[in-house]
């Protein structure tokens, strides 16, 4: 039995499935399962990110990240009321600037062109983000709810690598 769903759009009914068979049992999910660990939003996971770079990555919208944000958006609120574009200078800026003290908390086996290993601060994250593709990088793996569910998780601890869908860096998430 193959069923579709319908949502409504500017055209009218549009056919959206196929949904779950909802009288298959192996179609049902506890709601339990999507649930994530609120523990590893806020405290970060390890992700290997390229080569045998790892990060270790916060939520992206995370108590402290959040509470950060409103503070560092409130002198500009006037000039942020209407602003949705993230290409927005200033929105950008303070992304940035959020992302480096509560997303991005740690790496390991970054090193510069000499060979000199770069230990994580807040300010080098700042200069790091200035290559967008980076930040960019950073703010998809922190978004990824699936890096942050207990269940995911706890089906990994004896494989501590797994592929991340919906990454352009080919990233795999790492616990420890």
């Amino acid at each position: 039995m193959s069923l579709y769903g319908e949502v409504m759009n500017g055209e009218g009914l549009q056919v959206v499935g196929p949904l779950s068979d909802p009288t298959n049992s192996e179609d049902i999910m506890k709601f339990s399962n999507i649930k994530t660990n609120k523990t590893m939003e806020q405290d970060g996971v390890w992700v290997q990110y390229e080569g045998n770079i790892r990060l270790k990555l916060c939520r992206l919208n995370n108590p402290a990240a959040r509470a950060y944000s409103e503070d560092l958006r409130r002198p500009h609120a006037r000039e942020l009321k209407k602003v949705r574009d993230l290409n927005n200078p200033v929105l950008r800026e303070l992304m940035r600037r959020v992302a480096a003290r509560h997303v991005l908390v740690g790496w390991e086996n970054i090193q510069d062109d000499n060979g000199k290993e770069i230990l994580y601060s807040e300010e080098q994250a700042l200069i790091f983000f200035e290559e967008d593709d980076f930040f960019n990088d950073v703010i998809e793996l922190a978004s990824d709810r699936d890096l942050f569910r207990a269940e995911e998780i706890e089906a990994d601890s004896g494989n501590l690598s797994k592929p991340l869908s919906g990454t352009s860096s080919g990233a795999t998430s790492k616990t420890s």
